[in-house]
């Protein structure tokens, strides 16, 4: 009895480890076949993948990577049938919230964008706190030009994940295009605050600096005199919670400009962009941070932008902020950096801490 018993456990012990091999045997297949993708080598990656589905038929990740490859090979109706068959199974994982992004983005660059909507709105039903969806959806939408819903989808990215500088860029030049100076400012100093030097950030900071310089303008005519021009596109956000804001800040880059008329002044006041670029931008969130103490508003502009820099500059950082994000400008930001490491450290101590 005992023997018997013995070989009963021995055979089942077998029969059990039996799936577990093929497991591996079809994970290793996949691996293979990402890595033959990863290298270029699409044909043999795609025989990877069909031997692990001789494996496992219904393997949602080998057909997950057959239709990434044949996306990456851009034969788009085929990478669509292999994503279908993702979605059909609907095994709730990493492999089909990848699927729903793929085969939307695909639809989007086929011209297809509000099937592309549809799709990604299905997947933030089943993946409801994934930023991504959101994002991409927020793309779509610009481009099908539906900024209020766009402005919604990215403003849901964000609050999904903060650290996400695609979305805070793409939102900042959503507004600004549609002459919302303020809240387009917010949301592109945010992002130089995450992405301070890399290529993209050099053309947030240059964005900014024009954003700024636009609200106005000064002529100097031959005869000494001075005109002011304030451009009435920026005089006035379609925002009238920051009517005020938008005012204020044209003027202070006034005043930046009316020294910068007079080369001899701003030599006599030791004054450089730099700081009138903090100049300004204290000036700029200060008065944010008195309209919110007055009357507090809600949205993710005041909620997470005007809220992260009032407790900036109460904390005495605005300084050290504006050279972190000019880091782009090279040697002249650099300089102050190394001169003033304290200043620095603190500020990023403080970053930590929110």
């Amino acid at each position: 009895m005992k023997k018997f018993l013995f070989f009963w456990l021995l055979g089942a012990t077998l029969f059990l480890s039996l799936p577990v091999v093929a497991q591996d045997e079809l994970t290793d297949l996949i691996n293979q076949g990402v890595d033959l993708n990863d290298a270029g080598k699409y044909p043999e990656a795609l025989k990877k993948y069909e031997q692990a589905l001789l494996i496992d038929k219904k393997s949602s990740r080998a057909y997950y990577e057959i239709g990434y490859t044949y996306q990456a090979m851009k034969q788009y109706d085929n990478a669509i049938k292999a994503y279908d068959k993702v979605i059909k199974m609907g095994e709730k994982d990493e492999t089909l919230l990848l699927t729903y992004m793929n085969k939307a983005s695909i639809l989007d660059d086929a011209g297809k964008p509000k099937e592309a909507v549809k799709l990604y709105k299905k997947g933030i039903e089943i993946y409801p706190d994934h930023y991504l969806l959101h994002f991409n959806l927020g793309i779509t939408y610009t481009r099908l030009q539906e900024y209020n819903l766009a402005e919604t989808a990215l403003g849901n990215a964000i609050l999904l994940n903060t650290a996400h500088a695609s979305s805070h860029r793409l939102l900042g030049y959503l507004q600004t295009g549609k002459g919302n100076r303020v809240q387009g400012l917010l949301a592109l100093y945010f992002f130089l605050l995450i992405e301070p030097k890399t290529e993209r950030g050099i053309e947030v900071y240059n964005e900014v600096m024009e954003q700024l310089q636009k609200g106005a303008t000064i002529d100097k005519k031959p005869d000494g005199s001075v005109t002011i021009n304030i451009n009435p596109a920026y005089s006035e956000s379609s925002d009238t919670t920051f009517g005020n804001t938008e005012m204020v800040l044209s003027m202070s880059v006034l005043a930046w400009e009316t020294i910068n008329t007079n080369e001899q002044i701003a030599k006599l006041k030791g004054t450089t962009d730099e700081q009138f670029f903090v100049d300004v931008t204290n000036t700029f969130f200060g008065n944010l941070m008195e309209l919110q103490a007055k009357s507090p508003k809600q949205g993710i502009y005041w909620d997470l932008y005007v809220t992260f820099f009032a407790k900036l500059q109460k904390a005495g950082h605005t300084e050290a902020f504006c050279y972190h994000i000019s880091q782009s400008k090279g040697a002249v930001v650099d300089k102050w950096m190394k001169e003033n490491g304290e200043k620095i450290d603190a500020f990023y101590t403080w970053l930590q801490s929110q």
